[in-house]
């Protein structure tokens, strides 16, 4: 551990990803990492992991160093989770002014299983005028009628980011009548698309109870480990914000792991123009960054086939990682994913479980699905309603892993077991990329011998050989580590392809071709074919993070003749960027023209007209850069500095201030968070259910 002295400050960064949850200790006054743990990610509660790796990176400090912790930071998985595997919280969405097909459109009752979505009258229109009294009655009788049967409310008005009175009105009602948690929509989203923003705020409040949970969970964490300090969560953008600000818009955290990812490579590697590959159990992120800027989404992240309103970095995911299941496809390739599975070497370390794998293996007839196993995750909260068949499904589960074949007797078994899974509450474990590298001897954290197992498993099972040989089992695991290599190089050369810097633009390959049989050649690795010399080189340097990446990123930096770059501490990246990000803080302000030729400054909680462009804008970027570092200050920064923009729209044929029909004046304030110890909070004792 690097010497530091007892007098400097710490920071402590933690990342909660897919198969682990990693910790770091930072040191504040010259940015080194003075130590860092890995703890297995427990996702039916999210708290045990989170615990044992602060635990493991607090213990790994001198006596009492725990005491200048000045400053916790955590990225999460919990809203991406919730959202792709549809566990949001039960929501009452009101919707101000929305027509039936506008509703419809929404898809909010499609995305969320459990909401209630209402409409009454209200609204205003794209000049901020009132089209509608709002319905104070109606909406009364709605929060009377919902208010016991639903988790929190989600308030969308018409055109609200032009005028937002009417949701503010409906928040102060609902407020008054209940202690649910409300989100509006234009708290979220400044841009016109009103069916997103209903949808967005609709998903941000669904989401609150569980981001409410999990903060409870770390701050009991936290106080059982003697620390006191500011809590921060990293945001799908890779900023940081303070946790105050996060529990009322989860939704802003959705991304958080790559995003963090993103900053942490930037900050171990020190580069300023990269091509990032993070590579966890369960996925790849790819991404660029230039200039030292991510690059963030241009129409909001999509999660779970969901597109919302919400800033996040612009990177690209797809399914491999050291935990993807393994197959065989009827072309006798090797397949990888898109399920993941819990690795056969660690459910293997089980005595148990190694005896059945045998028994399998030795078995007269090929087992279906041998080597997989179905893993209870976490307990379903409503077992006694389920399909009768589902509740077998986890009544076989409750004491040990089981194998597949007692399990999947039907294509109805496996459909209900499919679903089981896709809601977190059933695992499988199987033979994984991290498997291939313990019979290869290149990572040998857990049971090797049922590592060794499992392969053979698949090749009887797949591939008809009836003894597989250790031979045999060592080619298929490295045919196994070539297909990671082939999927990643392809990824990334598709990436470099299309993206653009200031000189060259990028180019997507006509869809006819999509670049074969080129790409092919490329990520397999050749050089020269027949008469032939096949060169291309990647000329931005990619900077690998993540735990995987150090047995396959050096083959695939060859393969791509590109600079590779595997900075210190490149398996713990993600961690290193919870606690590395800035707090960054934007307001926008438009400005528009009215019938009569006076600016219309639309400012947060009011419509402010006048006479003159100069007079407008001062008032505008006044109001800007004053919210832009409230925001901030809110968010937990210490100290801002405050950089603005105008975009501007003329009438077609003017160029002058005079021309000037429509203008966003945006200020970004950006800050370091405070270290400021933290007023004490009291922490519910009610255990956190369902974290995941």
């Amino acid at each position: 551990m690097a010497r530091y002295k007892q007098t400097e400050s710490l920071y402590l960064g933690i990342d909660t990803g897919g198969t682990f949850t990693d910790a770091v200790i930072l040191n504040a006054e010259n940015s080194a990492i003075l130590c860092r743990s890995k703890a297995l990610t427990t996702r039916h509660d999210l708290s045990i992991g989170l615990k044992q790796a602060m635990r493991d990176v607090i213990e790994k400090l001198p006596a009492k160093s725990d005491r200048n912790i000045k400053m916790v930071s955590i990225s999460t998985t919990l809203a991406t989770n919730a959202l792709v595997e549809g566990e949001g919280s039960r929501v009452c969405a009101i919707l101000i002014g929305y027509e039936e097909p506008m509703i419809n459109k929404s898809l909010i009752e499609q995305k969320l299983s459990d909401a209630r979505t209402v409409s009454i009258g209200g609204g205003h229109d794209s000049m901020a005028r009132e089209v509608a009294a709002l319905d104070e009655g109606e909406l009364e009788k709605i929060v009377r009628k919902h208010r016991d049967n639903v988790d929190a409310f989600a308030v969308s008005a018409q055109f609200s980011v032009r005028n937002p009175s009417h949701e503010l009105r409906a928040k102060e009602i609902i407020n008054k009548l209940c202690d649910k948690p409300v989100t509006c929509g234009h708290e979220l989203a400044s841009a016109l698309d009103a069916p997103r923003r209903a949808l967005t705020t609709a998903l941000n409040a669904s989401l609150i109870p569980k981001i409410r949970g999990l903060v409870a969970a770390v701050n009991r964490c936290l106080e059982d480990l003697g620390v006191n300090a500011p809590l921060m969560v990293v945001k799908g953008d890779g900023t940081v914000a303070a946790v105050d600000v996060i529990q009322q818009r989860p939704i802003e955290t959705i991304l958080s792991g790559p995003a963090a990812s993103m900053i942490g490579a930037q900050f171990l590697s020190g580069e300023k123009n990269f091509i990032l590959s993070d590579m966890g159990g369960t996925t790849t992120d790819i991404g660029v960054l230039l200039d030292g800027r991510a690059k963030l989404a241009d129409d909001g992240a999509i999660v779970g086939g969901t597109r919302t309103m919400i800033q996040a970095i612009d990177l690209r995911t797809f399914a491999l990682g050291g935990d993807s299941l393994v197959d065989v496809d009827r072309g006798n390739y090797v397949r990888l994913g898109p399920n993941r599975a819990i690795p056969i070497s660690l459910t293997g370390r089980s005595a148990e479980i190694r005896k059945e794998l045998k028994k399998q293996l030795q078995h007269k007839d090929t087992v279906p699905f041998s080597g997989q196993f179905a893993v209870l995750q976490r307990e379903h909260p409503d077992a006694h309603n389920l399909d009768v068949r589902k509740a077998k499904i986890l009544e076989l589960l409750t004491d040990r892993p089981c194998p597949l074949d007692h399990i999947i007797i039907s294509p109805t078994h496996r459909r209900h077991l499919r679903e089981l899974c896709r809601t977190g509450h059933v695992g499988l474990a199987g033979f994984t990329p991290t498997d291939a590298l313990h019979v290869l001897g290149e990572f040998t954290e857990w049971s090797t011998e049922a590592a060794a197992l499992g392969a053979g498993l698949l090749l009887r099972w797949r591939r008809g050989i009836k003894k597989p040989t250790a031979a045999q089992i060592e080619a298929f695991c490295q045919e196994v580590r070539n297909a990671v290599h082939v999927n990643a190089s392809r990824a990334l050369l598709d990436l470099a392809l299309e993206s653009n810097d200031h000189r060259y633009q990028g180019i997507a390959l006509d869809i006819r071709e999509k670049g074969e049989p080129f790409k092919t050649l490329v990520s397999q690795g050749y050089k020269r074919v027949g008469l032939t010399t096949v060169d291309i080189r990647v000329n931005t340097p990619v900077v690998a993070v993540g735990a995987p990446v150090k047995a396959y990123y050096p083959e695939i930096g060859r393969r791509l003749g590109c600079d590779l770059v595997m900075p210190n501490h490149f398996d713990v990246a993600n961690a290193v960027g919870a606690v590395t990000g800035l707090i960054i803080q934007a307001c926008e302000v438009l400005i528009n023209r009215s019938e009569s030729g006076a600016y219309r400054v639309h400012l947060a909680d009011r419509l402010h007209e006048l006479d003159t462009w100069q007079q407008a804008l001062e008032l505008a970027k006044q109001s800007a850069v004053e919210r832009a570092l409230s925001k901030a200050r809110e968010a937990g920064a210490e100290t801002s500095k405050v950089e603005y923009a105008i975009q501007k729209i003329h009438l077609p044929g003017t160029s002058g201030d005079e021309g000037i029909i429509e203008a966003t004046i945006r200020a970004e304030a950006i800050g370091r968070p405070t270290t400021a110890t933290p007023v004490k909070q009291k922490i519910s004792a009610d255990p956190p259910l369902g974290l995941h």
